[in-house]
């Protein structure tokens, strides 16, 4: 027993030379150099293991530095290969060591033992600060767009003014760039249409409203062309001035005005500027007559021409 504990303590101080070579910095300088020394004791009061070093291929150490006309640190890289880094010329000791430390830094640091390391217990966010995930939804909905323009009225001897109004959802089947669509439309005549004789003069109010179904087609990133079929019913007020000696009677009829619509679009985020043209004819003309004489047919055929707004929501 005493021979073999013996044997286990010369083991060990025959090893303890050699684990002493490996120092954190080695350190080459010409034998009895007062600047190596002073360097020697900052280094070492910064917190590295220094020791003296004959060169820089035969050291073990994790760092080499040679002192001599130029300060030169030589680090070990993974391969076993040695880094040279040039540093600033001789001066202060203390700030010479300061650097040497900032570049040993990432060379002697050592990761925490995992016995020693205290576990820090992580809490859970607050539930104001949680990510809430947002509900899955079976498809995107694609938007209504409402619509209001003007344009000429084209149905009597002379022109008037239109205002036309719509909602619609242009997008209710989407096929690539081209998508189907419906919607309501109602257009109003703001000015009057005009028809003149002998007899006398009477302006032609028309309101038409109703469906239409529409495929548009997608020309650019913010351009779209949409040509619309729709079915309108059409009131017409016929307003009269007659010339003496004939009576005024004023009157208004319906009639079934089917038409259709072309249209290109301009987007800028939910809005859009829009130009459109519209013909149609009503299935029944109405006559307009002064003296019992026909002098007119509205709606043989009529069409609007204008532009307008539109927004997406």
């Amino acid at each position: 027993m005493r021979r073999s504990f013996a044997l286990v303590a010369l083991l060990l101080l025959i090893g303890l030379p050699r684990v002493a070579l490996a120092a954190d910095l080695g350190v080459v300088a010409t034998e009895g150099d007062a600047f190596a020394a002073r360097l020697m004791r900052e280094l070492e009061e910064l917190g590295l293991s220094v020791a003296k070093a004959r060169d820089v291929e035969g050291s073990t150490d994790t760092a080499v530095l040679v002192v001599g006309r130029e300060l030169e640190l030589y680090d070990r890289q993974p391969d076993g290969s040695r880094r040279k880094r040039r540093l600033a010329a001789k001066g202060d000791a203390l700030k010479v060591a300061e650097e040497v430390h900032a570049l040993m830094l990432p060379l002697v640091e050592r990761p925490p033992d995992p016995a020693r390391a205290t576990p820090i217990a992580i809490a859970p966010p607050p539930p104001s600060e949680r990510a809430i995930a947002p509900e899955p939804t079976s498809a995107a909905r694609a938007p209504f767009e409402a619509h209001a323009g003007a344009g000429a009225l084209l149905g009597g001897a002379t022109p008037g003014l239109a205002v036309t109004l719509g909602l619609a959802y242009p997008e209710a089947l989407r096929f690539g760039d081209l998508a189907l669509g419906g919607g309501l439309v109602a257009l109003v005549a703001a000015v009057p249409e005009k028809v003149s004789a002998d007899a006398g003069t009477t302006d032609i109010r028309p309101v038409l409203f109703g469906p239409e179904i529409g495929a548009r087609l997608g020309l650019a990133r913010a351009f779209t062309t949409e040509l619309a079929l729709g079915g309108f019913a059409a009131n017409v007020r016929f307003t009269a001035r007659a010339v003496a000696p004939f009576a005024t009677r004023n009157e208004s009829a319906w009639a079934f005005a089917p038409n259709a619509r072309l249209r290109v679009q301009y987007m800028f985020g939910a809005m859009g500027l829009f130009a459109e043209g519209r013909l149609g004819v009503a299935v029944s003309p109405i006559a307009v007559r002064f003296a019992g004489e026909e002098v007119h047919e509205w709606g043989s055929p009529w069409a609007t021409a204008g532009a307008g707004l539109a927004v997406v929501f």
